[in-house]
């Protein structure tokens, strides 16, 4: 039941079948019609996020304050479940950070 259909003639046919429209003008109307946003500025954007970071860095100190963090880091090393989830977030953070700048691509 399959029909074998020449796409050469079928595009020559559509062509030839449709109105032309002339390109006079065109770019002017869309460029009044869609106002171009400028975007931010590369400094401007990093400026906004480091602020969130040392933000977010100041509220966790505020949480848990210094003397507290470094009483927590343990004095001897045991490999469990616990180790196996911070190596897992380690390397998250570092494929968070390599997305980042591969987004950025400014480096």
């Amino acid at each position: 039941m399959k029909k074998t259909v020449d796409i050469n003639n079928l595009f020559a046919k559509a062509r030839n079948s449709e109105p032309y429209f002339s390109n006079r003008r065109f770019g002017s109307r869309v460029l009044t019609v869609i106002k171009l946003q400028e975007p931010v500025p590369f400094w401007k954007e990093v400026t906004i996020e480091m602020l969130g970071a040392l933000i977010g860095c100041g509220l966790a100190y505020s949480f848990f304050p210094f003397n507290d963090l470094i009483a927590s880091i343990p004095t001897k090393f045991v490999v469990g479940p616990s180790v196996l989830l911070s190596i897992a977030a380690g390397i998250s953070c570092v494929i968070v950070i390599a997305y980042w700048a591969a987004e950025r691509s400014r480096l």
